[in-house]
């Protein structure tokens, strides 16, 4: 080979019609690539606002639920008294008890009461009369009365025992659960 001949091929100008044509190609597939990634992603923001709305409306579900249970507990308040007794004890001293009567649930503690064995006769008779006041006061609007027995002692659900017994016969108004 001769060179002019070498020098006109170095010379003469390179063809990039290849080039751009997988320039071209890569950036199709690109592309493709992109819009296939935004549309999931715009499927994925459409089930997590999905799922919250969801979450929503059973939150709501639950608060009206919650309101009209709260509701319910404040009118039966208005027709029904309901007292708690709750006599416990502490497991190392079983001689100093505690009487605490509750009314309508735990919100309101009427009263509370230090038993011991020198006092017990005192105590539960005025137990007793803050019952009968309650009880009198009600008119004969129905009171439920309950005993809670998580941590009472034999004798003393023996007293309360014959204590409701005694109410029970004199009230026509009191109800024990």
């Amino acid at each position: 080979m001769n060179k002019s001949h070498l020098l006109g091929r170095l010379q003469s100008p390179i063809d990039l019609t290849a080039l751009l044509d997988v320039i071209f190609i890569v950036l199709l597939v690109v592309i493709c690539h992109q819009q296939n990634l935004s549309t999931q992603a715009q499927a994925r923001q459409s089930d997590a606002v999905t799922a919250a709305e969801q979450a929503l409306n059973e939150a709501n579900a639950a608060k009206e639920l919650y309101e009209e249970r709260l509701d319910t507990v404040t009118h039966i308040q208005e027709y029904v008294s309901i007292l708690t007794v709750d006599i416990d004890y502490q497991p190392g001293n079983a001689k100093e008890r505690h009487i605490r009567l509750l009314k309508d649930g735990v919100a309101d503690e009427i009263e509370t009461l230090t038993l011991t064995p020198q006092t017990e006769a005192e105590t539960f008779l005025s137990l007793s009369e803050t019952l009968k006041e309650i009880l009198e006061e009600a008119e004969g609007k129905p009171v439920i009365l309950s005993l809670d027995l998580d941590q009472i002692l034999y004798r003393d659900e023996e007293a309360m025992g014959n204590l409701i017994a005694s109410l029970l016969e004199e009230y026509d108004n009191l109800y024990f659960k």
